[in-house]
């Protein structure tokens, strides 16, 4: 592999070829080797291709920080726990509906206070005139 390469088609590229699962650490260290990242490139470089790594639609996590090629996995391996997702939304919901039921108190329109001041005025000029 050239080292001109971007990480993730490094990283892409590794798990094609070797035909196995690996561990973040195993794949960030064999990408490291190969661009030839010195310690202070590789730790500060780290976050960003792990960011990367879980955008890129190519890779997928496998739990246990373990990741592999999408192309490789079925959809039954892929496990999503949509227990901790419905309950998430189903938190926010209350949430929400809480804060509906104790609204705040509303602050005064200022349009409103104009108007009632201009009939102040008009009151005023009307007692001016009889």
């Amino acid at each position: 592999m050239d080292k001109t390469m971007s990480q993730l088609d490094i990283a892409y590229e590794l798990i094609k070829e070797e035909g196995h699962i690996f561990t973040f650490k195993e794949l960030w260290d064999k990408v490291s080797e190969i661009k030839e990242f010195n310690e202070d490139d590789k730790i500060d470089k780290v976050s960003r291709f792990y960011t990367n790594l879980i955008i890129d639609p190519r890779f997928v996590s496998l739990g246990d920080n373990t990741w592999d090629l999408r192309e490789n996995q079925t959809f039954d391996k892929i496990k999503l726990d949509m227990n901790s997702v419905y309950s998430e939304l189903e938190e926010e919901a209350n949430a929400a509906f809480e804060d509906d039921e104790n609204p705040s108190p509303i602050e005064s329109n200022d349009d409103e206070n104009e108007d009632e001041n201009l009939s102040e005025e008009d009151s005023e000029k009307e007692d001016d005139i009889d």
